[in-house]
């Protein structure tokens, strides 16, 4: 067989694959009332964050409830790991930790274009994070953890391609965490920003 053929055989395929789920209405995941899911990635220090930590490691795992015609209810939770740059300081010589963010979050995804099998959508939610953070300074003092609870925002955008049962995303959020003085909707209040891919599947 030619190549052209075969490139042919394999779009014609991919498109008897995709048809059912074209069919499936304006829903934003793979068909079923309940997915769950999971993704690993990157999370990158943006505003002053990025001038003491280290690009880090982030991770997710969420489910989704998905009623038909109500928008669908999505649950998060993920983890974000930075390592600090090694800083000096004049007391404490010089200065090594990292820092954890875990975060809880409900909201919803919304497509931006309904049906097909390659869907852009756009995330919302709000939840709770904690911050922790652990400092070693290296002249023999001891040990230094922050941890702290906040609430925050959470939005993004993502793009999802979905086969059978399945789907494969990759998306971007923005966590915003209130800060007393500033609130919400504030640039300084972002402080790094997880990118993600991975995989979910509809349970039932």
């Amino acid at each position: 067989m030619r190549p052209i053929q075969r490139l042919g055989l394999a779009l014609c395929m991919a498109g008897v694959a995709a048809s059912p789920l074209a069919a499936q209405g304006p829903g934003t995941g793979p068909p079923g009332h309940f997915i769950v899911g999971v993704g690993a990635g990157v999370t990158v220090p943006i505003s002053n964050v990025k001038n003491v930590f280290n690009n880090g490691v982030a991770g997710e795992a969420f489910f989704i409830i998905n009623l038909g015609i109500l928008p669908q209810l999505r649950f998060d939770f993920s983890l974000s790991h930075f390592d600090l740059k090694t800083l000096e300081n004049e007391a404490l010589g010089s200065v090594t930790g990292s820092s954890q963010m875990f975060g809880g979050v409900v909201g919803t995804r919304i497509p931006i274009i309904p049906g097909g099998p390659v869907r852009p959508y756009i995330l919302l939610g709000f939840g709770a994070f904690n911050v922790n953070n652990t400092f070693n300074p290296t002249n023999g003092q001891p040990s230094v953890n922050t941890s702290d609870w906040k609430f925050g925002l959470d939005a993004g955008a993502g793009i999802a391609i979905y086969f059978w049962r399945m789907e494969a995303f990759a998306e971007g959020r923005i966590q915003n965490v209130y800060q007393s003085g500033t609130g919400f909707i504030n640039y300084h209040n972002i402080q790094a920003v997880p990118a993600t891919v991975g995989l979910s599947i509809a349970v039932f």
